[in-house]
């Protein structure tokens, strides 16, 4: 598929790009040959390395549109009404939309193919890292809105409408695809030099990769087990995916301020001017506060109390109200039940916030607590795309439910271990307490030892899964649909609709493509079998 023809904007904002970079160098002429048509440009006027940094950063763009919604359906912050405010057809609409930015990637990774294949063969690392994020969008439409376009895709001469296709047919492409990934990146090679996720090392990708491949065969199970089964252990028996956090696939930012400013979206929406704009889930917060014989010890780490005071009066709302659950938690955790839609009153710099991890905000220590901290990170959170906790849950979901290679308790130990590790070292002046972490661990395992059986046991799982995953929203809403797991989250205090089964076609789509016919939310992706409704 050629779409060269397709890069008037982003060339014209590559020639502004270099403009401004040789005005601020303090060159005294700028040369631009403007007789170039920007709509048709060779493949040897287009820079690679440009094009995989535009790649890296679209990612990282469209992997929070999922994980916005996704963290409010799963009550990881309160959800401000009903499930379809957070899943309507302009959830990924629009020019900066998941679905416009997914394709406008697709079409650079298929220029950079072109690019290696024009170079004989010279970009196979540039390639392959194009190629394992390509497949990682590819997933994710498809756990969204499963049948999307791919092979008719970016190729608007002869396919002004693409059809869809299948989503098994794009996760076994995808897959094919890993492989060929693999191979580019384990080809010796100039590196890229702007590697933002792995700074140059070729081996992490691989890493990724199979990381990738073991999370869609988990996520397949359901509807193909035995294939899920031999493609799983043959993960395991190469054991050459990500299994350490030193490994974890995360974006990170920086506490650089404007007029570049690159920090996380949780601190600037929180800890600028105005104080916090999210509220946080009450029943997330409880489960760390009170969830357990022992506090969780990342609750200091994930949640930031401005206050020392107890809402009361107008700042309470649901106060005498017999709809919600929680209300209020107590020790000075102000949130929100879920789908809470009270009028807000002015406490948007008293209200908990996120902490430390992985917004780059404060540590909770309870003593200096204030509104808009100055003793915080500077917002040089991260994003947790794929860690290693994350593998070792999977592993030991997949040791439960399809027998694969591996102890699951054993891999339920080095989830958690990893995933303290990681939290942990992420504010160095504020280490957790081994002693803490070692009572902890101690009181999941004793309920995973008195599980009565798989299921209780593999919801010993998904819960520590779920808590772990804090700042990633899109692996607990597949886990929860493909699991029904963890299985005590709160439902609804209000009537809410029917719980997404998945997102629905971008309105903007549907209107200019005859060949794509609006789903509903209560349509199940191809992976998730389970009965109608049995998820609120």
């Amino acid at each position: 598929m050629n779409i060269l023809n397709n890069l008037n904007m982003k060339n014209i904002q590559y020639i502004l790009t270099i403009a401004v970079f040789a005005l601020l160098m303090g060159c005294e002429t700028v040369e631009l040959d403007l007789t170039t048509d920007p709509n048709n440009l060779s493949l040897d006027q287009v820079d690679a390395n440009l094009l995989l940094n535009d790649i890296q950063t679209t990612f990282v763009g469209i992997y929070n549109g999922y994980n916005a919604p996704s963290r409010d359906i799963m009550r990881m912050e309160n959800l401000f009404g009903t499930y379809f405010n957070s899943v309507d057809v302009g959830t990924l609409d629009g020019a900066g939309g998941e679905w416009a930015q997914s394709y406008q990637l697709f079409s650079n990774v298929e220029i950079l193919a072109e690019l290696n294949e024009a170079s004989g063969g010279e970009l196979p690392f540039h390639t392959g890292i194009a190629q394992v994020i390509q497949a990682y969008c590819y997933v994710m439409l498809v756990d969204y809105v499963e049948n999307v376009p791919f092979l008719q895709a970016n190729d608007p001469l002869n396919f002004p409408q693409p059809m869809v296709d299948s989503g098994p047919d794009i996760y076994a492409a995808m897959l094919a695809q890993l492989e060929d990934a693999v191979v580019n990146l384990q080809t010796e090679t100039v590196n890229p030099p702007n590697d933002l996720y792995y700074g140059g090392d070729s081996s992490a990708w691989v890493r990724l990769a199979n990381s990738l491949r073991l999370k869609m065969f988990l996520q397949t199970r359901l509807v193909n087990g035995p294939a899920s089964m031999a493609g799983i252990n043959s993960i395991i028996a190469d054991d050459n995916f990500i299994s350490s956090p030193d490994q974890d696939f995360q974006f990170q930012y920086s506490a650089a301020e404007p007029p570049v400013d690159s920090r996380h979206p949780f601190f600037v929406g929180n800890y600028l001017v105005g104080g916090a704009g999210t509220y946080m889930s009450n029943s997330y917060m409880f489960e760390l506060l009170a969830g357990k014989s022992v506090v969780d010890p990342r609750l200091t780490h994930y949640i930031y109390r401005q206050t020392d005071t107890d809402p009361v009066g107008d700042f309470l709302p649901c106060d005498g109200s017999t709809l919600h659950d929680f209300c209020y938690i107590g020790d000075f955790y102000w949130g929100r039940d879920h789908t809470d839609n009270e009028g807000i009153p002015n406490d948007n710099t008293l209200r908990a916030t996120y902490g430390v991890y992985p917004a780059g905000g404060a540590f909770d220590d309870g003593l200096g607590l204030g509104a808009a901290s100055s003793n915080n990170l500077g917002g040089a959170g991260i994003v947790p795309i794929m860690l290693s906790s994350f593998t070792n849950f999977m592993l030991a979901e997949s040791a439960i439910t399809l027998g694969t290679s591996g102890n699951a308790r054993d891999f339920l130990n080095a989830g958690l271990m990893d995933s303290f590790s990681k939290v942990s070292a992420f504010d160095a002046g504020n280490p957790i307490d081994g002693a803490d972490i070692t009572a902890y661990i101690d009181v999941v395992l004793a309920e995973y030892d008195a599980a009565a059986d798989d299921a209780e046991r593999l919801n010993v799982v998904l819960t520590e899964y779920y808590l772990a995953a804090f700042g990633n929203g899109v692996e607990p809403y597949n886990n929860y649909r493909r699991t029904g797991l963890p299985n005590d989250l709160q439902s609804p205090i209000l009537p809410s609709g029917t719980f997404p089964r998945s997102f629905v076609y971008p309105n903007i789509v549907v209107n200019n493509n005859f060949a794509i016919e609006q789903r509903a939310i209560i349509d199940q992706v191809f992976w998730d079998t389970n009965p109608a409704g049995f998820i609120d």
